[in-house]
């Protein structure tokens, strides 16, 4: 499944956190280094598995070790409505 950005929420970038802001609840949430590389891999739209790619490189773990975590931070933003499904 591809996601984005929910386009509703404001992201606010800091030098190694992320501010997300909710306007209709009026709820922030903050992401550290690992969430803002997450957000910013999945760019436009993107999935698992893209993100996974941008961020192995990176990271010194078994993809597929990464690949469970991105998942499941993925599921965790889409529960916040942080990010919603493309269309």
């Amino acid at each position: 499944m591809l996601y984005q950005k929910n386009p509703q929420m404001e992201f606010i970038e800091n030098d190694d956190s992320m501010v997300v802001f909710d306007p209709d609840s009026g709820d922030t949430c903050i992401l550290d280094e690992i969430g803002v590389a997450i957000i910013r891999a999945l760019g436009t739209s993107g999935n698992a598995e893209t993100v996974t790619q941008v961020l192995a490189p990176q990271y010194q773990a078994p993809t597929s070790e990464i690949q469970r975590d991105v998942e499941e931070f993925l599921k965790q933003l889409l529960e916040q409505r942080m990010i919603i499904p493309c269309e």
